[in-house]
């Protein structure tokens, strides 16, 4: 009908219900006048269900009449492309008969849908980079992805093994998006604990302060970003990104911080050349790294979503779960947990279906998790780490990890580690 092809599937929507407006009954349903990218064909779409809804015969005809007494601009743009006669080829005489539509309709959902995450998408990236993003922005973006969930949900309702074939292949491949990373090739025990760094959970880590946290944290996301590949977004509330990119260096050099923040090594060729390589690897890591200290609950999202955009990242690690700055000062702390621990499962670990690592710091004198009773009950997993006592009878672990509770996996289950702070590298044992 112009230069410019309209795409296939829309053609052939509109030839099936010109031949035959019988064919809207299932269409209609379906599809909106939006869901059409070819815009001559939303005027054709409206004015022949004008027509068929008032029992008037839809033909050539009529549809430039309907058009010229109430839509004269519309009658214009159809008229343009060739009026009465462009019409008329619409009729095909293969869709006389009911016949099945459901694949194109589909198609031209699927892209229209496609097409409005995408727009939502600009739209939360840009308010964001003008720093116009607020709650408001995000509940806007995430009302406009639900609806579009919902809409496929309410005409796509299918028996509950439509797509196990699918499943079952995607498991014997070992798709990420459904077995989750697997980190066992370094951590096997820990791997087995937890059954792989899964998409849509979120595990937590109990500790003492200093006793290991962060360093747990930064080295599961950066053998993940570093050695399985998987993009991955570091938010941070202690460290400066001077003192992450030295922590970094140690682990991918061997060398102390002690030492690389001596400048000793640049006196030495072999100790400089493996510096700079490690600082190589650094920058070519797809890992991550935001300082998320003073940052509200709607903001820690809304940078999440930005790196999922632009970045593809697949895991999330927070170091570490505090009482949110937008909360009064006055109010239970350990509901405040709770609605971090909340948020990062929600709004993060299932809206954008990704793994989320993060950290509870515990009371020093009773070993147990301050305030973080709700924080537990939502999370997916529950790990304790600890440094080792005499009692463990373990000479050689400086630390143990202790599955206190999970969903998926049995509890009560213990991996020793052995962790370095100043190589920052960390084995099990």
């Amino acid at each position: 009908m112009q230069a410019q092809t309209p795409p296939i599937n829309e053609w052939i929507i509109i030839k099936a219900i010109y031949t035959n407006p019988q064919h809207l009954v299932n269409v209609a349903e379906q599809i909106d006048i939006r869901d059409f990218t070819y815009r001559p064909f939303r005027i054709i779409y409206t004015a022949i269900k004008q027509l068929a809804a008032s029992g008037t015969a839809v033909n050539s005809e009529s549809i430039m009449a309907l058009l010229q007494s109430e839509q004269p601009a519309y009658y214009q743009e159809i008229d343009a492309i060739g009026g009465t006669a462009t019409l008329d080829t619409l009729y095909d005489p293969q869709y006389r008969n009911m016949v099945g539509l459901d694949e194109h309709i589909r198609s031209i959902r699927d892209r229209a849908d496609n097409q409005n995450i995408i727009n939502a998408a600009d739209e939360l990236k840009r308010r964001i980079e003008d720093g116009d993003a607020n709650e408001l922005a995000l509940e806007e973006f995430d009302k406009s992805i639900q609806a579009i969930k919902l809409r496929g949900r309410q005409q796509d309702v299918k028996p509950v093994g439509h797509s196990i074939d699918d499943l079952l292949s995607r498991i014997v491949n070992q798709d990420e998006d459904i077995v989750g990373v697997n980190i066992g090739k370094k951590y096997p025990k820990l791997d087995r604990m937890i059954r792989h760094i899964q998409p849509k959970r979120v595990t937590i880590f109990l500790s003492n302060y200093k006793s290991g946290k962060s360093t747990v944290l930064l080295e599961l996301a950066w053998y993940m970003a570093s050695e399985c590949n998987v993009p991955t977004l570091f938010g941070d509330t202690e460290l400066f990104d001077s003192e992450v990119q030295t922590r970094l260096l140690a682990k991918v050099s061997g060398f102390p911080m002690e030492y690389i923040l001596s400048g000793h090594w640049n006196t030495m060729e072999s100790h400089r050349n493996i510096i700079l390589n490690a600082k190589e690897k650094i920058k070519q890591t797809p890992f991550y790294w935001h300082n998320t200290n003073h940052m509200s609950r709607s903001q820690i999202v809304s940078l999440v979503k930005l790196c999922q955009l632009k970045y593809g990242i697949q895991v999330f690690a927070y170091d570490y779960i505090k009482p949110d700055i937008e909360d009064d000062i006055n109010a239970r702390v350990d509901l405040q947990i709770g609605a971090k621990v909340d948020m990062l499962k929600e709004s993060i670990a299932k809206a954008c279906n990704i793994a989320v690592l993060s950290a509870i710091q515990m009371n020093e004198d009773t070993g147990r998790a301050a305030n973080s009773k709700e924080g537990e009950r939502l999370a997916d997993n529950v790990i304790v780490l600890r440094r080792t006592k005499d009692e463990d009878d373990m000479p050689f672990a400086s630390h143990l990890l202790w599955l206190k509770t999970s969903r998926y996996t049995q509890a009560n289950v213990t991996v020793p580690l052995d962790i370095d702070f100043g190589t920052q590298k960390i084995e099990e044992k």
